[in-house]
This record gives C-alpha cells, structure tokens and sequence, in this order.
C-alpha cells in the first residue's frame, strides 16, 4: 500500500498512490489515486494525465479540475474552473465566486453551487443535473461533511508546518508515551489545565496587578485548546500505528492518520463530546510535557526503547528458531 502525505510550497503529486493528504501554496495532482484525495492549497490542479478512483474535497484560493475524477467532488474555493476535458463519473458541490466549467466537460452527477456565484456554464458541456443553493443557508445534505472536510483540512495544514518548524516535536511526543502509563496520568493532568487555567486567568483579569498576565493567559489557552486536537490527534495516530500495529512509517503521515481519525470519532453520536473532552485532556497534557520536557528524561526514555526493541529483535529470533 503506498500513500502520501506532503506539505509545502510546490507540491507535484505523480505516480500511483492510495490516498493523497496534500497541502502547500501550489499543488499539482498528475498521478492515479486509488482512493480519496484530500488537498489545501492556494492553487490546486488536478491534471489531464489524474485519475483518482473515489472523492476528491479540496479547500484553495483557486481550483482547477481535469482528467478522470471517478466518484464525487467537494470544494471550497475563490474561484473553479472545470476544463474540458475533465470527466466527474459523480456528484460535484462547490461554494465558489467564480465558477467556470468548458466546452466538452462531462458531469455525470449533479453540479450544485451557491446561486450567488458567477457563473460561465458552457451549452455543449455534458451534466446531469443543475442545482443551486443559498450560500447564506445551511445544506443538510453536504454542508456538514464540507466543514468537517475543511476543518480536517486545515489542521493537516497546521499540523505540516508545525512538523517542519519543529522537527523533533514528533519524536518528543512519542518518547512521552514510551510509558503506557502516561496516558492516564497525562488524562488527569489534562482535565486539571482545562478547567483550572480559565478560573486562574479570569481571577488574574479582574485582580490590580494581574491584568496583563491574565489576557495573555487567556490568549495562550485559547491557541492551546486548538492544538491540543492536533496534539491528541498525533498521539492517537502513534498509539494505532505505531505501538499497536508495529508499523515504522513517517510521523507526519502518522499525525495526519491520527487527526483524521480523530475528527471522525467526535462526530459520532453519543460518543463524539467524550471523545472531544479525552481529545482536549489528552492534548493539553501533552503540550505541557513538550514545553517541561528535559534532555535527561529524554536520553533515559531514548535508552528505554533501545533496550526495548534490541530485546524485541531477541525474542522474535528465537521465536522463528
């Protein structure tokens, strides 16, 4: 199985791949996808020579469509334009300014968009249905989806830069929970940062000497209850992919795995807000570690793994012998 996870300025996708997280200034997609893409981007192309075998959800300034797109689209974007010889074997829903779809495109589905868009709709392109909708109203078929979509989006996003501002902030996380008992302990640290660091900040606001350090408090708390999703998320992708099911692959990738996952647990009935609650514990936590973390520790739990995985490799041999 071969997949991509990318973030940058330029980004070429090419090749065959099973699904595609994709998110820099200006992104080409030009090889097969066998599964979904998800992209973020200023400029975003799928090409001529694409091929992507399910949905495609895209947020960018600019968005242009082309080759074989074999299931449904989802996009948010200034302006789209749809070239002709672009073939959407599915459903294509857009919020858009600027909507421009060419002589000899196919659209098998429905192209519904926001009736405020401007639009240049060729006679002779082929598409199945035209429908428009009130940006200004919700869409209960496709609009929550679409911001799950972009939500998702834009943590990859944050996630990717946060990845190649701070390059070992992967390897710390995961030294964190080197220790399975981290993970409850870290949960009770947590919930202590959550509820009591709005308390303490207000107490600071409405004190006479306080004032200053209470707002920046607050502000700080507010970034960190974001990232703390993203943090949580990482160490969820760590715990499945990693510990669990003993695969040795990119820590970006197995952040965007996480956050993926993550987002799609809080969306499930019954369970999504105790989700979001262990997410938001969880998370905190593990921000507050990185910022405490000290080199002994570090070096200790590094000496800890080494052990580990040597008395791993021992065990397996004599396993096969």
């Amino acid at each position: 199985m071969v997949l991509v996870s990318i973030a940058g300025n330029t980004v070429n996708v090419n090749g065959t791949l099973e699904y595609g997280f994709v998110a820099g200034n200006n992104v080409s997609i030009n090889g097969n996808i066998l599964k979904n893409v998800y992209a973020a981007g200023n400029s975003v192309i799928i090409s001529s020579d694409a091929k992507i075998e399910r949905d495609v959800f895209i947020a960018a300034n600019e968005v242009v469509l082309s080759g074989q797109l074999n299931r449904d689209v989802s996009l948010g974007a200034s302006k789209v334009t749809i070239k002709s010889d672009a073939k959407i074997n599915g459903n294509v829903t857009i919020e858009t300014n600027n909507l421009v779809v060419e002589n000899g495109a196919s659209i098998t589905g429905t192209l519904k968009y926001n009736k405020d868009a401007k639009t240049n709709l060729s006679g002779t392109a082929s598409i199945g249905k035209v429908v428009m909708y009130d940006g200004h109203e919700k869409d209960d078929s496709s609009s929550p989806v679409f911001d799950t979509v972009i939500s998702i989006l834009n943590m990859l996003v944050v996630f990717a830069v946060i990845s190649a501002l701070l390059p070992k902030v992967c390897d710390k996380t995961t030294l964190i929970y080197s220790d399975s008992k981290k993970y409850l302990k870290n949960f009770g640290i947590g919930l202590l940062i959550l509820f009591c660091t709005p308390i303490i900040g207000l107490l600071l606001l409405i004190s006479n000497v306080g004032t200053n350090l209470g707002l920046i408090l607050l502000v700080l708390y507010v970034i960190c209850i974001y990232l703390s999703f993203i943090a949580s998320g990482f160490v969820l992708g760590d715990l499945i992919i990693t510990k669990l099911f003993k695969f040795d692959i990119n820590s970006l990738f197995v952040g965007c795995i996480g956050i993926v996952l993550l987002k799609l647990l809080m969306l499930i009935p019954g369970i999504g807000g105790l989700v979001s609650i262990i997410a938001l514990a969880i998370g905190l936590a593990t921000i507050g570690s990185l910022v405490i973390v000290n080199d002994k520790e570090e070096n200790k739990t590094k000496e800890k793994i080494v052990e580990a995985k040597i008395e791993t490799k021992k065990q397996n041999k004599k396993t096969q012998e």
